[in-house]
């Protein structure tokens, strides 16, 4: 009995495939070294961050395999950046694991929280964890009185040790979310569902351009001004698809733009078209 717990599933060579094929279908292994065979009745979680599918494509997967996984249930989670606040309930649990085990009272200030919302977390929970983790341990260990994540420790880890994600570089992320909305990650946001007050408060980012160009003094011209470039296609695409309440033809026509850049600049933002629609 008991349960077994295999991460990383779409990382296994093909020979182990096989090998856990095999267990799946009768139910027996042998220990390495061994020539007993032994029977065992357990229950098995398998996690990926994989297209299994696609890996059967590339013949990188077992398609029986495969097809023995998918007689079991399957859970499909969201990547942490599509999760939109829930990524300060999971931030806070484990700052409050940190707080426990080092008997410190360690906080995010309402601008770090800012930053969680607004980073992409390309290495997803993982990645999520190590950043909290380093960054109260940063404190835990300085002379600083004063027990509080700023913007700056979380934004100084996550650019050091995150691969770039799809469409935005950790880098531009933490460039230019410096004068961009507050809630760029928040759907309704986006979609322009505030109160008009709210939003122009929010919303009027590039009263604050100057900002984010001192900041760049210190980053390479093209590095700096390709984030600019990316930030204001971010918030043209929006406005068009605000204007035209998520019609696509209509933005396309508005803004005489070619249909296929439009689509893949969404994509790239991961700016749904539904979100628009009133």
């Amino acid at each position: 009995g008991g349960t077994l717990f295999l991460d990383e599933i779409g990382n296994l060579t093909l020979d182990v495939q096989k090998k856990l094929l095999r267990f799946l279908e009768e139910k027996q292994y042998r220990r390495m070294g061994s020539n007993t065979v032994y029977r065992a009745d357990v229950r098995l979680i398998f996690a990926t961050n994989k297209d299994l599918k696609k890996l059967v494509a590339e013949e990188k997967f077992m398609p029986d395999l495969l097809d023995r996984l998918e007689r079991g249930r399957t859970l499909t989670l969201p990547p942490l950046r599509e999760r939109g606040r829930d990524v300060l309930l999971i931030a806070e649990k484990f700052l409050q694991t940190f707080n426990e085990r080092h008997r410190t009272q360690i906080r995010f200030t309402p601008e770090a929280r800012n930053w969680l919302l607004r980073y992409h977390f390309p290495g997803n929970i993982r990645e999520l964890d190590k950043i909290v983790d380093n960054a109260a341990f940063g404190l835990l260990i300085s002379l600083d009185d004063v027990q509080v994540i700023q913007p700056h420790h979380l934004s100084r880890l996550a650019v050091a040790q995150s691969s770039p994600p799809d469409g935005l570089t950790a880098f531009e992320d933490s460039f230019y979310a410096q004068f961009l909305p507050e809630d760029y990650r928040d759907r309704n946001f986006i979609a322009g569902r505030h109160s008009s007050e709210d939003k122009n408060a929010k919303y009027e980012w590039h009263d604050q351009l100057h900002v984010a160009v001192a900041q760049a003094l210190n980053i390479p011209f093209r590095q700096a001004k390709d984030a600019l470039i990316k930030a204001f296609e971010y918030n043209f695409i929006i406005a068009l698809l605000r204007e035209a309440k998520g019609v696509e033809k209509n933005a396309i026509a508005r803004a005489e733009v070619d249909p296929k850049t439009l689509i893949e600049k969404m994509k790239s933002f991961g700016l749904k078209r539904e979100w628009f629609v009133e």
